[in-house]
C-alpha cells in the first residue's frame, strides 16, 4: 500500500523511532518520537529537506462548526509527495546532529527529494484509488429517540416506586394514577416540538476516499538536469 504522507513513510526507518497519529484531521501533523524526545508533545525532531531545516505543524485558525471551533493542526510536510522522495535518513547520535544546533536535540531526519539524471527523458506514472469506512459503529439516538427512551425509563421508575404489577408488586396502575398520576419527563408538546439535527457521528464518520495520481518527468544532459 502506498503511503499518503511523508511522516507515515518514516515507519520502520530506524530503531527507537515511533510514529503516532494524535488527531484525525485531514493534513494533521504526526508525532514522531526518537530516542531523547520523551513525548510527542515535546520539541520533537528537526526535519531537513534537501539541506533546508523546516518548522513542522503550524496551526490554522479555528472554524465556527456546530461540532466545535478548535484550530487545525496541519503539517507542512504534507505538501511533499512521498513519491518524490529519494531517501530518508535518521540521525540519532549527537555528533551527527550537532551541526544543526539546539533544534537537533531530539534528533534529525534528513529528507532528500528525487533529482534528474543525465540521459533520455523518463516519464513515470502511478495511480491508486481506495476508500475508508468505519465498521461496527454503535447506533446513536437522535434527540426525539432519546426523549422517548427517557420517558420510558421514567415510566418504569414510576411503576417501581408505586409497586405496580405484574413486575414490581400487586398495585393496579389505574388506582395509583387516580391519586399519584404519572408525569412524563418530556410532555407530548415537547416531543412534537423537538428538532432533529444531523447526527454528529454521521458527519465525523463519513466514507473517506483516497485518490492518488502521480506523474513525473526527469532527465538531463551534461549541462543541466530536471525532475518535474
Amino acid at each position: 500500500t502506498n503511503t499518503t504522507t511523508v511522516q507515515r513513510a518514516l515507519n520502520g526507518k530506524g530503531a527507537g523511532l515511533q510514529v503516532n497519529q494524535s488527531a484525525g484531521q485531514p493534513g494533521a501533523s504526526v508525532g514522531v518520537q526518537i530516542r531523547s524526545n520523551p513525548t510527542a508533545n515535546s520539541a520533537g525532531v528537526l526535519y531537513v529537506i534537501d539541506g533546508v531545516p523546516i518548522v513542522d505543524a503550524p496551526s490554522a485558525p479555528g472554524t465556527n462548526s456546530r461540532y466545535g471551533g478548535a484550530g487545525v493542526s496541519q503539517s507542512i510536510l504534507n505538501s511533499i509527495n512521498p513519491n518524490d522522495i529519494e531517501s530518508i535518513q535518521v540521525l540519532k547520535d549527537a555528533s551527527s546532529a550537532s551541526i544543526y544546533g539546539a533544534r537537533a536535540g531530539s534528533s534529525v531526519i534528513l529528507i532528500t527529494t528525487k533529482k534528474g539524471v543525465r540521459g533520455a527523458t523518463v516519464i513515470n506514472y502511478s495511480g491508486s484509488y481506495a476508500f475508508e469506512k468505519a465498521a461496527n459503529v454503535f447506533p446513536q439516538f437522535n434527540a426525539l429517540q432519546y426523549e422517548k427512551i427517557r420517558n420510558s425509563v421514567s415510566l418504569q421508575k414510576w411503576y417501581s416506586a408505586n409497586k405496580i404489577g405484574p413486575f414490581f408488586g400487586a398495585a393496579d396502575s389505574a388506582e395509583v394514577a387516580a391519586t399519584n398520576p404519572y408525569v412524563p419527563y418530556y410532555t407530548a408538546d415537547q416531543l412534537a416540538a423537538t428538532t432533529i439535527l444531523p447526527s454528529a457521528m454521521s458527519q465525523v464518520l463519513r466514507n473517506g476516499y483516497i485518490n492518488q495520481q502521480n506523474i513525473s518527468m526527469s532527465g538531463g544532459n551534461e549541462k543541466t538536469s530536471y525532475f518535474i
